[in-house]
C-alpha cells in the first residue's frame, strides 16, 4: 500500500479480473444493466460514448431518461478505467462527476440485428 492508499500494482492486478462490459464491444441499441448497491441503472447505447440513461439517481432526480456520456468506471477514488461502461465491484461515473455506488452485478443485451 502506498501512502496515498491502494496501490498501483493492488490497481492494476483487481482490473485484470474485472467482471465487466467494455465500450469497444458495444453498438448502437444495445443495453446494459447495472444493478448496484442502492439502485438498478439501464444503460441504451445511442452512439459512440452517448448513453440513454433511466434509473438511479436520473430518475431520484427525475431526469429519466437522460441522454449522457460515460467516461468509465472508478473504485471510488480519482482512479479511472475509461475503456469500459460498467464492471462489478466498480461504480460508473457519467458526464457531469455523477458517480453511482459499486456495481454488484450486471448484464449485457446486444442489440437484435435483422438481415
Amino acid at each position: 500500500m502506498s501512502q496515498y492508499g491502494v496501490s498501483l500494482e493492488a490497481i492494476t492486478s483487481a482490473a485484470s479480473h474485472l467482471v465487466e462490459v467494455k465500450k469497444e464491444n458495444l453498438a448502437i441499441g444495445d443495453w446494459v444493466f447495472a444493478k448496484t448497491v442502492n439502485s438498478i441503472y439501464r444503460i441504451h447505447v445511442l452512439g459512440k460514448n452517448t448513453y440513454e440513461i433511466t434509473g438511479g439517481w436520473f430518475d431520484a432526480r427525475g431526469l429519466s431518461p437522460a441522454i449522457t456520456k460515460i467516461y468509465g468506471c472508478t473504485w471510488g477514488s480519482r482512479v479511472i478505467k475509461t475503456d469500459i461502461v460498467a464492471a462489478c465491484g466498480m461504480s460508473i461515473e457519467f458526464e457531469k462527476r455523477i458517480i453511482t455506488s459499486p456495481i454488484v452485478s450486471l448484464v449485457h443485451l446486444p442489440c437484435c440485428k435483422s438481415n
